[in-house]
């Protein structure tokens, strides 16, 4: 244990000698003020070598300049700013005055506390410039210039004391020890006695345990880690803390920790403000730590500052040859939600899947997808492709669980809680659900708002459904669907007795059906469906609204669940007494062309329609052809206007056919043009040979930045089934990975009509209906 202790501290050693001077240089911010900004700013003052200048202050965008002289020979120049209040930045440049695009060094902290550090400065002057990036009061800035040691008497010159290395010794208290093997032995039973209690839910005894571990070995860092583990796992954010911190006082070149910590400071406690000196701290201490960085760059996005979070991460990814994959992967993982357009995303997870082909890390981008919610944004079918193959070739069992763990629930769950237990399939926001009697009690903590249960596999399911039988509850009953960061479809009701199905992108709510509903006395069953671009609401099996609700096709995914819900902490709770949930088939309508080359629909045929349309995630009319030049040409059939209304109003993808001889012909421009023309969510493509795969490749760059859907579509006539094929850039009907699949193709009989807006059997397989 000691042994490996001091391998990793003399890593770190190296890595503060390697160059603890080095500073962040030369990003861009990309929406900086102009130059002409900075220059109309006062007169730059002189900062002499070994000056304070105190008491500086500004308001948000204001500008201060100074100029330092540095002569010939030196070997550092250092500039230090603290103290006070608000964030203002320091910008460095030689021979010219910097701007915020133009500098030679800039600091990325947080706050006040920046410092900049060149060794072998060039002579001449220096310009650095304060701007207040948010307003600052009462900070001082120093400026040092150090000359080269003079020789000794003896004619040699002194060897240069590394301050950095001292300081590193005291921060750590690093000593030896004359711990005995048998106090190791020992140590290392209580370790895994501890974590026997722990895994076995007996926390109260892993405390003790690890309590006893820790008296063994006071300067172990790992007992007192693990102590504040179990308090972080049930609820204990104050006696977390304090375990965290006594660690990092014995070892504070524990960065993860250290990083762990200002996360829980940030989120969990409110302290912005510690969160970001802590951060800060290990900034100077570490600079070129990418750990850092990122965590100072997710304390940027938390304040929604993502100009700055983007520069940060892309100074990881930037960083050159001491910057591992893994660093790598990490700033790509934080960066891909701050980009703002679809090509950079899927060129961002374009990289990162190439990352992960290197040896190693393919369960690092796993790791990194389950961590971050990867899988929440519209392209992760790009991720999903990767997760199926990487499931397929894995080494072991072990392995194969793992990546399959990620990739879209194929099977419904189903829970009456006869047993005394819940299955595997739902995951708790809390561990204090009782079960008895065949019910589950769902309450909330005394500073919780909300309880949740949510779906095992479910951030990957464009379509599903949750179903829950209610015996009672108190604050609102909300049923989730593809619940991520901002967005989710939500529906249920309130105590004051009103009933909702609403649709939130980006933490704005969108759509919002609302109206009088009071709960009867007893059981009710709730329903929240999603199929296609619609969401449905019933209650007892009848539609809650005449309508379904929109969703956007740039809506991404998320988790599938449901929560008793509360404005006031600790008040929400529910009485559930079954609980299903899973995907729903996606079902394609395929209209034929009428034999008569009629305009018009008939009635019957209307009538038979209407039944069928709330079944299905896209219908797809005969309405081109492709001619034998290439062209699209037009087929005056099929009731344009009556078609649109009923796909609009059912929310069902339009996606027209087209009849088409030679995939290769086809020009894609003309493809988005024409579905762009025509108002449509696509096109459906009937072809006699399934394109190749560069065809495919070229018509998914081609969709990006469009919310549009290529359906490609090969009917067998020998069998009643069909291949398909969906090409998008966004969430699609199928749940991804992306690949051809081979679907029953279903002619329903003339006389079958279902309920319209019932409910759809989660059990029926996907299909194309011939219409």
């Amino acid at each position: 244990m000691l042994k490996s202790k001091a391998i990793l501290m003399r890593a770190a050693v190296r890595l503060l000698c390697a160059g603890l001077a080095m500073r962040l240089a030369g990003a861009e911010q990309e929406t900086a003020p102009p130059a002409a900004a900075v220059e109309n700013a006062a007169a730059p003052r002189a900062l002499q070598a070994g000056q304070t200048i105190s008491n500086l202050s500004g308001a948000a965008g204001s500008f201060q300049q100074f100029i330092i002289a540095v002569p010939t020979g030196q070997v550092r120049l250092a500039i230090a700013m603290d103290g006070g209040e608000g964030d203002a930045d320091l910008y460095l440049r030689h021979a010219a005055p910097p701007t915020l695009h133009a500098y030679d060094c800039r600091p990325f902290v947080l706050g006040n506390a920046e410092d900049i550090q060149l060794d072998q400065p060039a002579a001449g002057t220096w310009h650095l410039l304060v701007h207040g990036h948010e307003s600052y009061t009462g900070a001082w800035i120093r400026a040092a210039v150090t000359a080269a040691l003079p020789p000794s008497d003896g004619g040699t010159a002194e060897p240069y004391r590394d301050m950095e290395l001292a300081l590193y010794y005291e921060l750590c208290g690093f000593t030896s020890s004359n711990e005995t093997w048998t106090t190791e032995l020992r140590a290392q039973g209580l370790r895994q006695e501890g974590w026997n209690a722990f895994n076995a839910g007996d926390f109260t005894n892993a405390i003790k345990v690890w309590k006893q571990w820790h008296e063994l070995e006071p300067e172990n860092t790992d007992a007192l880690s693990l102590i504040g583990d179990v308090h972080l796992h049930t609820g204990n954010i104050e006696q977390a803390m304090e375990c965290y911190r006594l660690s990092l006082r014995i070892y504070p070149g524990q960065i993860e920790l250290a990083t762990r910590c200002a996360r829980l400071l940030d989120n969990a406690a409110g302290q912005s403000g510690p969160a970001r000196d802590l951060l800060n701290f290990y900034a100077r201490i570490f600079p070129n730590n990418s750990m850092v960085t990122l965590a100072q760059a997710a304390w940027l996005v938390r304040r929604h500052r993502y100009d700055e979070a983007r520069a940060l991460a892309k100074q990881v990814i930037n960083g050159g040859m001491d910057k591992s994959d893994s660093d790598k992967l990490q700033a790509r993982t934080l960066l891909h939600g701050l980009l703002p357009s679809m090509r950079e995303r899927f060129d961002n997870m374009r990289a990162m899947l190439a990352t992960a082909e290197r040896p190693g890390m393919a369960s690092a981008l796993a790791s990194n997808i389950r961590e971050h919610d990867l899988l929440i944004h519209p392209e992760s079918w790009m991720l999903l492709n990767f997760i199926a193959q990487a499931a397929d070739q894995a080494a072991s069992p072990e392995q194969r669980q793992f990546f399959s763990a990620l990739l879209p629930r194929q099977t419904l769950a189903i829970e009456e809680f006869r047993h005394g237990r819940m299955s595997r399939d739902w995951e708790a926001s809390k561990d204090e659900n009782l079960l008895q009697d065949g019910r589950l009690i769902l309450n909330t903590a005394l500073k919780q708002s909300e309880v949740a249960l949510r779906l095992v596999r479910s951030e990957s399911m464009p379509n599903g459904f949750i179903e829950t039988l209610i015996e009672s509850n108190r604050g609102f009953f909300w049923i989730y669907a593809r619940r991520g960061s901002g967005n989710m479809t939500r529906f249920g009701f309130d105590e004051d007795g009103r009933i909702y199905l609403q649709n939130w992108i980006n933490g704005q709510l969108q759509v919002n059906y609302s109206r009088v509903w009071y709960r009867q006395p007893g059981m009710a069953r709730l329903r929240l469906e999603l199929r296609g671009d619609g969401a449905f609401g019933f209650v007892d099996g009848a539609p809650a609204f005449t309508a379904p609700l929109s969703i956007p096709h740039d809506m991404g995914l998320g988790w599938w669940g449901f929560a008793p819900w509360s404005q006031q902490p600790g008040t929400a709770g529910a009485i559930v007494r079954q609980l299903q949930g899973g995907p729903l088939p996606v079902r394609i309508g395929m209209l034929a062309a009428a034999p008569d080359d009629s305009d018009v629909l008939p009635e019957d045929k209307i009538q038979r329609l209407k039944s069928r349309m709330h079944e299905l995630s896209a219908l797809a009319p005969a309405w081109y052809r492709q001619q034998p030049d290439g062209a699209i040409a037009e087929i005056k059939t099929n009731a344009n206007l009556d078609l649109r209304l009923l796909c609009r109003y059912y929310r069902v993808r339009l996606l027209p056919s087209v009849a088409v001889g030679d995939p290769r012909r086809l020009e894609l421009g003309q493809l988005i043009a024409l579905a762009h023309s025509n108002r449509t969510d696509g096109l459906t493509l009937l072809v006699q040979k399934m394109p190749d795969p560069a065809w495919l490749a070229a018509a998914e760059q081609t969709l990006l930045n469009t919310t549009l859907t290529l359906m490609i579509v090969l009917l067998d006539e020998n069998q009643p089934s069909a291949l398909v094929r969906e090409i998008c850039a966004h969430v699609g009907l199928f749940p991804a990975p992306r690949r051809t699949r081979m679907l029953p193709a279903i002619e329903p009989p003339a006389t079958s009509a279902v309920e319209e807006n019932s409910p759809i059997d989660p059990e029926a397989p996907n299909a194309v209906l011939l219409l």
